[in-house]
């Protein structure tokens, strides 16, 4: 049976470990939004679930981030039915600088 939908802001080292915020529970249809801001030297990792709540990690001047994923993990998953029902989409992504203008990839 499905255990349900979570969502965490999370920063995976090189050597590959996790480091995680609070993770929030979440349902099929809800509208979620990550962030990740640069203040100084430090990494604010951001998962917004709206009234929900939000998930922060951050990171010190120790993490150079060199990409950024937009992703949806699944764990444990037995068969089909614990996928989601509906299609998942991915929009109004952006790259931006510290003024907030946009960049390229």
């Amino acid at each position: 049976p499905l255990a349900g939908w979570r969502f965490t802001a999370f920063q995976v080292t090189k050597a590959g470990r996790a480091y995680c915020g609070k993770v929030i529970e979440v349902e099929e249809g809800d509208v979620l939004q990550g962030r990740m801001t640069r203040t100084g030297d430090t990494w604010i990792i951001e998962a917004d679930a709206g009234a929900k709540g939000v998930s922060s990690h951050s990171v010190t001047d120790d993490f150079e981030a060199t990409t950024a994923y937009i992703t949806v993990e699944g764990m444990i998953i037995y068969n089909c039915k614990a996928l989601p029902k509906e299609d998942l989409l991915f929009s109004a992504n952006v790259l931006s600088d510290g003024q907030g203008k946009a960049l390229e990839p």
